[in-house]
C-alpha cells in the first residue's frame, strides 16, 4: 500500500482589520470597521476624547489596529476597544492622599 499524500494550502496572511470611521452617539464611541463591524465603548473610558475640542478630533489618522488623533497625543486601539480594557487616564483611585 502506497502512503497518501496530504494536500496543504501556503499559509494564509492574517487579514488586517482597519478602522474607517468613528463617531459619538448616546455617550459611546463608536468606530465602523472596514469589514462591516462596528464596536462601541462607553465615552466616559476615554477622557481625553470626551474632553477634545471639534477641531482637534477633525486631525485623525485610521491606521491598522488603531485611530490616532496627533493634536491629542492619543488614540483607540481596536484590540483594546473589543477586550473591554479603558484608557490608563480613565482609571481612578479612590484612595486619598496619593
Amino acid at each position: 500500500m502506497g502512503k497518501k499524500k496530504i494536500k496543504t494550502r501556503p499559509p494564509q496572511k492574517p487579514k488586517i482589520i482597519k478602522p474607517v470611521s468613528f463617531r459619538f452617539e448616546d455617550g459611546n464611541v463608536i468606530v465602523k470597521l472596514d469589514n462591516g463591524e462596528a464596536i462601541s465603548n462607553p465615552l466616559n473610558w476615554h477622557p481625553w476624547l470626551k474632553n477634545a475640542k471639534p477641531e482637534q478630533l477633525e486631525n485623525v489618522e485610521f491606521m491598522p489596529f488603531s485611530i490616532w488623533w496627533p493634536d491629542l497625543d492619543e488614540g483607540l486601539d481596536i484590540d483594546g476597544m473589543r477586550m473591554g480594557i479603558p484608557s490608563d487616564n480613565s482609571i481612578k483611585t479612590s484612595r486619598s492622599g496619593e
